[in-house]
């Protein structure tokens, strides 16, 4: 139970798009239904289509009934509404913003949360007006949080952040990455830490490789034109998997800084393995006249470019060069359109014999962490077989039950003021200045691009990068 004395804005920029459908109104329904929110709670959706609240308010009942994880109850759903206002105002004309001054003016001194679920290049405009308006005056404290892509490249990832420290600090910017909300990923730092049997075993004497993988199903859907500039590397690679590496191999840490420098340090030292154009694979995936069901190539796809060189898929052979990992393998992996969803963590160990020790941690949509062992058969011969020691986490009701969803872990986080959930700068810069190293070596190097057929693994070539292992 949240303390009912406190009073929160939580002002929604973005309020009738899919994000906010089908992400943050469920999550907040969440949080609102485990009272994990404070009675002073007021969420102000800001939109610039002509709506009543009570229009906005029966927008909201298909998405919720659909979406919410903790069961959807009219007389909550109701109580839940009643912390909703919606607001018509243009983002980009100063005077309308004179509309969400005076709700403010209402509460001063309080808590303010502008989440900007739009366009990057509406974050200046947005931030200007809040400010120049008067806006965040009435705020005891103000956090902005923004949703990625944070720039296409450091130059403007750079430019981007220059232009939010114009009107926010630093530790008033939560950028989120929603990967960080989910429970696995969360999981990461208790499996490396809390079992002391794995400590010896993490460097590169002990393991050969390790493959950390995003595979989806889906294709671009309505995404296309975003996509097409952007591609599987900066879409996913740059922030999801590094993301997962650094969690994954940094070094043990007493506090947030500490471990924002060590996670930051993982990334710096990323580096293409081999530095040939082997080690990248990339793939774009075409029509599988093989279906029964017709799925459309990704050049065919709505508002793609019919001749697009985009990589849907990506396969980056690399390590970290660092005393201690510098002789791992570290292959990350991600594409659209492939036979699976899936998410997850694979340790190779070095060993002898066919099936070498594996360490396997199933991030979505399975959640769960697996030991491949070798032992003996039983009967009268010694011949060894592969076993499975399995831990299911998300095979169990009560943990499906209990476990919040991404953005419900990041809500929560947000409104508590605990920025361990969320991206610093250090890691975002030092992420775009490794991809754009290698977004130019692959431009100088001429990688291909090979296609591969929908719902197939990748390009046929990505078994290059598992022949070592």
């Amino acid at each position: 139970m949240m303390n009912g004395n406190k009073t929160t804005f939580f002002t929604l920029f973005g309020a009738t798009g899919d994000l906010t459908y089908r992400k943050l109104i469920p999550a907040l329904y969440n949080l609102h239904s485990l009272d994990h929110l404070d009675q002073g709670f007021k969420i102000l959706a800001i939109g610039r289509r002509d709506y009543t609240t009570q229009d906005y308010h029966d927008l909201l009942r298909p998405w919720c009934e659909k979406f919410v994880r903790t069961g959807f109850n009219e007389r909550v759903f109701d109580a839940f509404l009643s912390r909703i206002e919606y607001v018509q105002m243009r983002l980009d004309e100063p005077e309308d913003y004179g509309v969400l001054k005076a709700i403010y003016e209402t509460c001063p001194q309080s808590q303010h949360l502008y989440y900007l679920a739009v366009a990057s290049s509406y974050f200046d405009v947005i931030a200007s007006n809040l400010v120049q308006s008067g806006c965040t005056s009435y705020a005891s404290f103000k956090q902005c949080l923004i949703e990625k892509p944070f720039g296409t490249s450091f130059e403007s990832a750079l430019e981007l952040n220059n232009t939010l420290l114009r009107f926010f600090k630093e530790e008033e910017i939560y950028r989120i990455d929603h990967y960080l909300g989910k429970e696995m990923i969360q999981n990461l730092l208790a499996i490396r830490f809390e079992n002391p049997i794995l400590t010896p075993l993490w460097n590169d004497s002990m393991i050969d490789s390790i493959v950390v993988r995003a595979l989806e199903e889906v294709g671009v859907e309505s995404r296309g034109q975003y996509y097409d500039h952007f591609g599987a590397i900066k879409d996913m690679v740059q922030n999801h998997l590094f993301q997962i590496v650094s969690l994954l191999l940094m070094k043990p840490s007493n506090n947030l800084d500490e471990r924002i420098a060590h996670q930051n340090d993982i990334i710096e030292h990323l580096e293409l393995y081999h530095q040939s154009k082997e080690d990248v694979i990339l793939g774009q995936y075409e029509a599988n006249p093989s279906l029964k069901e017709k799925m459309k190539g990704y050049r065919e796809e709505e508002h793609v470019d019919p001749q697009s060189m985009t990589e849907t898929f990506v396969s980056l052979r690399t390590r970290i060069n660092l005393p201690e990992y510098k002789n791992i393998k570290v292959i990350l992996q991600t594409g659209k359109r492939t036979h699976m969803r899936s998410t997850e963590v694979i340790v190779n160990f070095k060993g002898h014999g066919p099936r070498p020790n594996q360490l396997i941690i199933k991030i979505a949509p399975d959640e769960g962490v697996y030991l491949r062992m070798n032992i003996k058969k039983p009967g009268q011969s010694h011949e060894v077989e592969t076993i499975m020691m399995e831990y299911c986490q998300s095979c169990v009701y009560e943990n499906r039950l209990n476990t919040p969803e991404a953005y419900e872990r990041l809500l929560k986080a947000g409104i508590g003021l605990d920025r361990a959930l969320f991206t610093p700068w250090e890691m975002v810069a030092s992420s775009w200045k490794v991809v754009d190293g290698w977004l130019d070596f692959i431009a100088k190097e001429a990688v291909p691009l090979y296609f591969y057929p929908a719902q197939t693994y990748g390009p046929t070539q990505v078994l290059e990068h598992f022949h070592e292992e």
